[in-house]
């Protein structure tokens, strides 16, 4: 069972999940290309009609005995395990850190920060201007954590409370807020926006707190 909580109009929440299949035999009697994996139920109040909801719907995948050619991932999957990928990194840094372990907290960053690199390249070449641009923002947060990790002082000052910030905010999808259309770039999605306000509120927050040796 995943709780939700509370959902703003037009805000939305990405499941990301992960199925280990079981093998099938070519004559076991199951149409792969009909294979469930379970039932999805959802419910929720509906405040327009003041009133309990539900509904659901039974989960399947194709399967077959080879991959398609030219199946590629998608990027918006990607982007949702990067996100999940991300917020583990700053956990497990976090956790070395705390041990003084600065050296092992970069390396677990750097390596999640390799994968975002990656994953923009990806996306720029198959001109997905949405997916880059959100994870380069992850990108900025990696980046933010492992100059954040450099020594104990940084760590203590600023690098410690960011984390676990960036951690929550991520793991949440919660660190922004719908912005009115009249007020977006023209050239830019809404999407990235908020996620980019979200980034900024947490330097601003951040500047203002004082700072503890």
């Amino acid at each position: 069972t995943i709780t939700l909580g509370d959902l703003l109009s037009e805000e939305s929440k990405d499941l990301l999940m992960e199925v280990r299949l079981p093998s099938l035999a070519c004559d076991g009697g199951i149409d792969p290309a009909q294979f469930e994996l379970g039932t999805l139920k959802a419910s929720w109040f509906d405040v327009t009609t003041s009133s309990l909801q539900s509904c659901e719907m039974v989960v399947t995948v194709e399967r077959s005995e080879r991959l398609p050619e030219g199946m590629e991932p998608n990027l918006q999957i990607s982007l949702q395990r990067a996100r999940v990928e991300t917020v583990e990194a700053l956990a497990e840094g976090s956790r070395l850190a705390d041990e003084s372990n600065f050296e092992g907290a970069r390396e677990v960053l750097e390596s999640c920060l390799k994968r975002l690199v990656s994953l923009v390249s990806t996306a720029q070449l198959k001109g997905d201007s949405i997916v880059s641009a959100i994870a380069q923002v992850l990108v900025a947060d990696l980046e933010e954590a492992i100059e954040g990790t450099r020594d104990v002082d940084v760590y203590r000052t600023r690098g410690s409370k960011s984390m676990r910030m960036k951690e929550a905010c991520r793991s949440a999808q919660k660190c922004d807020f719908t912005s009115p259309s009249s007020l977006l770039p023209e050239d830019e999605d809404e999407e990235v926006t908020r996620f980019k306000s979200g980034s900024a509120r947490q330097r601003q927050s951040k500047a203002l707190s004082p700072s503890y040796p």
